[in-house]
């Protein structure tokens, strides 16, 4: 560089000393011929005297190197806009912001308000996408906001929408001012956004649409048209009420007339009312009543064959013995008939293999023997553990206790053949008794309580082999039992009771030890419970029971958590409800009055919006019970009361303790 500039002057020097001998000589001045540049512009003209060598040159000898022709200090050689306008300010490249568009939307960045804008987005005059603005101020952008006017101030969802510009059941009523969210669709609603089917004006929990007495007063007891019960009578005065099934919409039931020394079959005609179908025999029991194919099986003796096996369909002729088994006058003693596939299931004595597994298709020929479980004459299944344990089916397979003559009382299995006929498991090693009970079904497992002689009495799963029957948790560790009873499932949760040296209490079990827990102590203390008539169908996965704490019965409610499960109502103190409690139906109890007399009590467990239950005295009817010596208290008998659409029956008690069959509305 500086052998350039020393080259440069001298050149200049000799110039001067060329010039200053040809003026001396009287020479003619060349000073209008001289490019010391070389870049074809005279020096006399050349605005830039000093261009590089080989750079283009406008008319004044400058090249764009020497020249900022906007003023921006950033030759225009380098300035990638030549134009910028006088005073703004530019990056090295010589742009200032009204000259680039960085998010390439066609704003200039100096008007650009949202200069991130993606690629491919249409923009407004302020260079901003819909996703970039939110014009209500709501957090949600335009782009995504299906509500875009929202009012200053209010909570929206993810769409950008608030309460008060959603009407999500579209009756018409926006849902911050809609007081029943849920209207069916096609409704009138009043200006509260609630039909008739979502209102209840008289509080008697039957909503208006179907409320044929609207102005019910508070208290009353009502049937499902909302007015108050009524009850009819329907056989009165008679021994023995039982074996309420239904058959083409029809309630039957058997009856036995200690008058006429009879036992007989009776039909609830809807038209007609009760009508007696046929006599059956002068002998007391009927027993084992299903419904399997719209016929009905039952266990029943016609004075000559004894206890045998047999069907009906309804009507006299079609009601008979189906097959005498044990042939003759001794009876085949039936028990435990259930339904799996197209056949029934039972125990069953011929005379010749004691009482074994048998099985029917509905005909004579059809019903046979499965298998000589316990070989000889010997019992296999005694009639009355079968009638205390049942029969379970899960799937094709059938579950039940039988005892081979090797092992004990242990869990088998069928398919219903003779060589799909096992034992599961030999829970009680050797000869010992295993004695399950209290069997149910939750998922693909059989749950039952069982003693393996080293645990006591605990609860048990299978899944129908060896390997997959263990024991579920040894609640009272050691030797002792903790006794679980009345296993009843709700929303995949096994509830029932038990006792782990806390007395018995509610218990849920998910199938696993670390999930079988106690729910709550009801009644502190080691003091017991005995949560007990478990609802069978829960009502919104809640499960209804009744306990007992300091306080006396009541009926409680449990979602499987301790805060929540709590007492709903309170019950008369001796007040005992029949086999179960049953789901949007009533719950009935015995009570002691003043004068120390039985009476009925009801109590409506139909729970809708709230958790109130109402009890009352019901007719002054006692229902039927077995009463200690002092006639102070009672339990009553299983199945004293059986459900049918709209009507329930009930037997009660007469102040002679005669039997009779009353049916209400509910």
């Amino acid at each position: 560089m500086r052998r350039g500039l020393f080259m440069k002057k001298l050149q200049t020097l000799l110039f001067a000393l060329m010039m200053l001998t040809v003026s001396l000589a009287g020479c003619t001045d060349l000073s209008n011929q001289v490019d010391l540049d070389n870049d074809t512009v005279v020096d006399a003209d050349d605005l830039c005297p000093d261009t590089d060598t080989g750079l283009s040159v406008d008319l004044d000898g400058c090249a764009d190197n020497q020249l900022d022709d906007d003023g921006d200090l950033i030759m225009n050689d380098v300035d990638l806009c030549p134009l910028t306008p006088a005073g703004e300010t530019v990056d090295a490249d010589g742009c200032s912001q009204s000259q680039l568009d960085d998010d390439n939307d066609g704003v200039m960045n100096d008007v650009d308000l949202c200069p991130l804008t993606p690629a491919g987005e249409t923009v407004d005059a302020n260079g901003c996408a819909d996703n970039q603005l939110d014009d209500d101020g709501d957090g949600v952008m335009n782009n995504l906001d299906l509500c875009p006017f929202t009012p200053s101030g209010e909570i929206v969802d993810a769409d950008g929408c608030s309460q008060s510009q959603l009407d999500d059941d579209s009756d018409g009523v926006m849902n911050n001012l809609d007081l029943c969210p849920l209207t069916p669709t096609g409704e009138t609603v009043d200006t509260d956004g609630c039909s008739q089917s979502q209102l209840d004006d008289d509080g008697d929990g039957v909503m208006n649409d179907v409320d044929q007495c609207p102005n019910t007063p508070a208290g009353t007891n009502i049937d499902s048209t909302g007015c108050e019960q009524s009850f009819s009578e329907i056989i009165n005065d008679v021994a023995n009420i039982t074996g309420f099934h239904v058959l083409n919409g029809e309630v039957f039931f058997f009856v036995y007339d200690q008058v006429n020394n009879e036992r007989t079959l009776w039909k609830d005609d809807s038209t007609l009312g009760p009508v007696l179908v046929k006599t059956i025999s002068s002998e007391f029991w009927i027993s084992s009543v299903m419904v399997h194919e719209n016929n009905v099986y039952f266990s029943a003796s016609d004075g000559i064959n004894g206890y045998e096996l047999w069907k009906g369909d309804g009507t006299a002729s079609g009601t008979s013995m189906l097959i005498d088994i044990n042939s003759g006058s001794e009876s085949a003693r039936v028990q435990g008939i259930t339904a799996m596939g197209d056949s029934i299931y039972f125990t069953a004595n011929d005379g010749t293999h004691g009482n074994e597994l048998w099985k029917s298709d509905g005909t004579a020929a059809g019903t046979v023997m499965v298998k000589d479980i316990n070989s000889g004459d010997n019992d296999a299944l005694w009639y009355e553990w079968v009638y205390w344990t049942g029969f379970t089916v899960i799937s094709d397979t059938l579950y039940f206790q039988a005892n081979d003559g090797d092992h004990g009382r242990e869990l088998w299995k069928s398919d219903g053949t003779d060589a799909g006929t096992m034992m599961v498991k030999d829970i009680n090693i050797g000869t010992g008794d295993a004695y399950h009970y209290s069997t149910t079904v939750m998922g693909n497992n059989l749950y039952f309580t069982s003693n393996d002689g080293i645990n006591g009495a605990e609860l048990w799963k299978s899944d129908g082999t060896a390997s997959g029957t263990v024991m579920v948790k040894d609640i009272n560790s050691g030797s002792g039992s903790s006794s679980p009873n009345h296993h009843t499932v709700v929303d995949n949760t096994l509830y029932f009771q038990a006792n782990s040296g806390n007395g018995f209490e509610l218990w849920k079990s998910d199938g696993t030890s670390a999930g079988t827990i106690m729910v709550t102590n009801i009644n502190s203390g080691n003091a017991n419970s005995w949560p007990n008539y478990f609802l069978i169908g829960s009502i919104g996965n809640t499960l209804y029971f009744t306990a007992t704490d300091v306080d006396g019965p009541a009926i409680w409610e449990s979602d499987g958590t301790t805060t929540g499960t709590e007492k709903i109502v309170s019950l008369p103190n001796y007040c005992y409800p029949g086999s179960e409690l049953v789901a949007s139906g009533n719950f009935f109890c015995l009570n002691v009055n003043s004068d120390g007399d039985l009476e009925g009590w009801v109590s409506d467990i139909t729970v809708q919006s709230s958790k109130l239950i109402m009890y009352g005295q019901l007719h002054n009817l006692d229902i039927i019970c077995d009463y200690d010596s002092a006639n102070t208290y009672g339990y009553p008998f299983d199945n004293w009361t059986f459900i049918h659409g709209n009507e329930q029956y009930l037997i009660i008690l007469d102040a002679n303790a005669d039997m009779s069959l009353v049916k209400i509305s509910i």
